[in-house]
């Protein structure tokens, strides 16, 4: 257990230098990661070929990568409220979304304002469907989005060149699609234990992993067995 996980996306053959930082919910930092930077090496290859999946170790003993292949990146998102204890997840009609199996779907990550976000990577050119469910933190299903199933085309062009940011409603009235440039997939995760209340972030050398600004860095999110993942 402890484990963290985080994705995002980073300039393809790029050099960057990053650590992690353990820091309090009032946003106050509790401990770096001590010594030197670790440092990674990107691909310089088309991101539709590769993406890192880049297994750290707190004392930096270890650094493992493994490349693997990817799809179109997509970002879902949409605001909506739910009660305390309560998450929101996207679930729909390929195996990344769980192939309508709640148990398999993706839990998306809270933000200010009642928007969630989630961020996957699903095969190109696939025409797929999808819903948004409520579900409890015991894991009962609360409420289903009603309606018919949400459409969504995904782009059939190489993954270097093209991902996508969609924006949903609840009701369905919007469904705004923007596509955007995407760099090299990388997976971070770390096993490490916090203390209640506190979490775990990747700060580094490059724009999005804060430029060693800790107040934009990328936060790592936990799921079961304190496995914490993120995008």
């Amino acid at each position: 257990g402890h484990i963290w996980e985080g994705s995002v996306e980073l300039p393809a053959g790029m050099h960057i230098q990053y650590k992690y930082v353990v820091r309090n919910n009032d946003g106050s930092v509790v401990r770096w990661q001590e010594g030197a930077n670790v440092s990674l090496e990107l691909p310089g290859g088309p991101a539709d070929a590769l993406a890192l999946d880049v297994e750290d170790s707190w004392n930096k003993s270890k650094q493992v990568k493994r490349i693997l292949a990817t799809g179109t990146p997509v970002r879902f998102n949409i605001r909506f409220k739910v009660e305390f204890g309560q998450s929101l997840l996207v679930v729909g009609s390929c195996a990344v979304l769980g192939n309508w199996n709640v148990d398999n779907s993706v839990r998306l990550n809270w933000q200010e304002g009642h928007i969630w976000e989630g961020s996957v990577e699903l095969p190109a050119g696939m025409h797929i469907q999808y819903k948004y469910v409520v579900r409890n933190n015991d894991g009962s299903v609360v409420r289903w989005q009603e309606g018919a199933n949400v459409s969504l085309e995904l782009p059939g062009g190489p993954a270097d060149a093209l991902a996508l940011d969609v924006e949903d409603s609840w009701n369905k009235s919007k469904q705004v699609k923007r596509i955007l440039a995407t760099g090299t997939p990388v997976r971070f995760n770390i096993r490490f234990k916090v203390e209640f209340g506190q979490s775990l972030l990747v700060v580094g050398s490059c724009a999005v992993l804060g430029n060693w600004n800790v107040d934009n860095s990328v936060r790592l999110n936990w799921q079961e067995g304190h496995i914490w993942e993120g995008s």
